[in-house]
């Protein structure tokens, strides 16, 4: 089991590690370390094509500790203003193991052949079970659970080594590419072995598509719109809601050297953080308490950010109800030149809020005003939805 340690910056540190969590360096180091193994025997002209070898998931199975109770520089890293550990850094950690799982996975076991580029295509979801307690010790643990043509699924789930309990579940789908052609390639199918394996394997298969891009909205949806749409005419103050608009909140950032990874792109989890930062501050001034991490859904990567990107990250609450607040954020790189903006990311988060549903500093309800963000609501409504089914 690998485990965590913290990297002082020398001379010959990699730019990558100085600015990332020691777990994240870590991961990234193994994975380099093989790399380069396999690109020293390409300059030799010993580099043979790849060959599809069927997988096991054990096969797959990276496992991490994060021994938060007992190494108090560690937390240190990891820990929020409010005392908590923070969900941003966990993002970066487990977007780099799934990386690393992924890699596992595509790898044939031959160090002749050319390695296998390995990019994060989404987040489908993850979930915090219970609270992350920062003087208990962290296990992660991961593996492939579903394989297509070219796509992994990767579960990782958080354990607490205080009663072993899953604190987080999350699921990422990696896609392979080839480092010559640059699109997407065929990588080893799985076989899973165990009834526990082959029902991932099947609820992999089942759980592809699930957005409004690919499923436009019900009759149903249809009508709570125009009941939202009635509810917010018929109110002379409006009170109960505000409009979707007034919650947007953005940031804009120039990207970094020190924020790439070692393929010289941004790194994924590095978005997925300040995606997670500006959606947190943006529930807080909605709820006007402190909210509390539930949930990350539908997180999707259309394109890599370059180093000297313009990315601009708007957010904005979508749905809210029964103390629960969903927050998307959109992510764009913009082209100074000619100010054309390029979709990057799309975020879907899901935080609590400790209000009345009535009275005095209830939850307010947003309004959509126009179609695209009617098209958010049914979503944030949808992601609701799904939380309240897989909860009871």
């Amino acid at each position: 089991m690998l485990s965590s340690s913290l990297l002082a910056a020398t001379p010959q540190t990699p730019n990558w590690k100085i600015h990332r969590t020691g777990i994240t360096a870590l991961l990234w180091g193994q994975r380099q370390l093989e790399i380069q193994k396999q690109r020293l025997n390409e300059t030799k002209g010993l580099i043979v094509p790849h060959v599809l070898t069927p997988k096991k998931p054990s096969d797959s199975i990276v496992e991490i500790s994060l021994p938060f109770g007992s190494n108090s520089e560690l937390r240190d890293q990891y820990l929020s203003p409010f005392g908590h550990i923070r969900i941003g850094r966990l993002l970066e950690d487990l977007d780099a193991m799934a990386g690393n799982i992924a890699f596992l996975h595509a790898d044939d076991g031959n160090p002749g052949s050319a390695p296998l580029v390995i990019v994060t295509a989404s987040l489908d979801r993850i979930h915090l079970h219970r609270p992350l307690m920062p003087d208990q010790d962290l296990v992660l643990r991961g593996q492939v659970t579903w394989v297509g043509r070219s796509s992994m699924e990767i579960e990782i789930s958080a354990n607490s080594t205080h009663d072993n309990a899953p604190s987080i579940v999350a699921v990422f789908t990696m896609v392979a590419t080839d480092p010559m052609t640059k699109k997407s390639t065929q990588v080893n199918p799985l076989e899973p072995v165990t009834e526990e394996e082959k029902k991932r394997f099947d609820l992999g298969e089942r759980n592809r598509q699930n957005s409004l891009a690919n499923e436009p909205p019900t009759v149903d949806e249809r009508l709570v719109l125009h009941r939202v749409f009635m509810e917010w005419n018929k109110k002379v103050d409006n009170a109960d809601y505000v409009t979707m608009s007034s919650t947007a909140r953005q940031s804009v950032i120039l990207c970094q050297p020190s924020e790439r990874n070692f393929a010289n792109k941004i790194f994924g989890g590095y978005l997925m953080r300040s995606g997670f930062e500006l959606a947190f501050s943006t529930a807080y001034l909605f709820c006007k308490t402190r909210p509390s991490f539930e949930a990350m859904d539908d997180t999707t990567f259309h394109r890599p950010v370059e180093i000297g990107s313009i990315l601009c990250l708007k957010a904005q609450v979508v749905y809210s109800k029964e103390g629960h607040v969903m927050v998307q954020v959109r992510a764009h790189v913009t082209d100074p030149k000619i100010g054309k903006e390029e979709l990057t990311n799309v975020f879907n988060f899901t935080f609590k809020c400790e209000q009345p549903e009535q009275g005095a500093g209830a939850l307010r309800r947003v309004y959509p005003e126009s179609y695209a963000e009617a098209m958010a609501f049914l979503e944030g409504r949808r992601l609701f939805h799904q939380h309240q089914t897989s909860c009871q």
